[in-house]
């Protein structure tokens, strides 16, 4: 049972009429606090009437894919796994897809964030990376 301000899924199995004024309705989900992000999904599934089972096919797709990349996941890519990533994306982002790396080198320290389209900052300095390329490269900005 939810609790008052909660979204829910109501079917709705009495409209009003002239006679009776009131609607009348069946719960069939709570799904939460509506300002939730993850509420926000339940309400756009249930809206849209999107099924949330994968279909048997797409399941065993999913059960023969490889757990471990592969050499070929890599290919056109800068593998950065070795470094330390912190995310700076926000507590409710709906994908951690930005990220900061920085690290010490030959050339002094560099501030490097795998997003394709991103402004670094570090130690006050400002560079701005807005040039396209691939969201596997890595854009760094070297502090001096």
């Amino acid at each position: 049972m939810g609790k008052t301000g909660d979204a829910v899924v109501i079917e709705i199995t009495r409209y009003p009429d002239a006679a009776r004024r009131e609607i009348a309705g069946k719960l069939l989900k709570v799904l939460g606090d509506p300002d939730d992000p993850r509420t926000e999904i339940e309400k756009i599934l249930a809206c849209a009437v999107i099924p949330l089972e994968f279909p048997d096919e797409a399941t065993q797709q999913a059960i023969n894919t490889a757990q471990e990349l592969q050499p070929g996941d890599l290919a056109n890519r800068i593998d950065l796994r070795d470094r330390r990533f912190a995310t700076i994306d926000p507590e409710t982002a709906r994908d951690f897809d930005d990220a900061l790396c920085i690290e010490d080198g030959p050339h002094g320290t560099a501030c490097g964030s795998p997003s394709p389209m991103s402004r670094t900052t570090c130690g006050g300095v400002m560079r701005s990376t807005r040039r396209p390329r691939s969201a596997a490269s890595p854009c760094i900005s070297r502090i001096a």
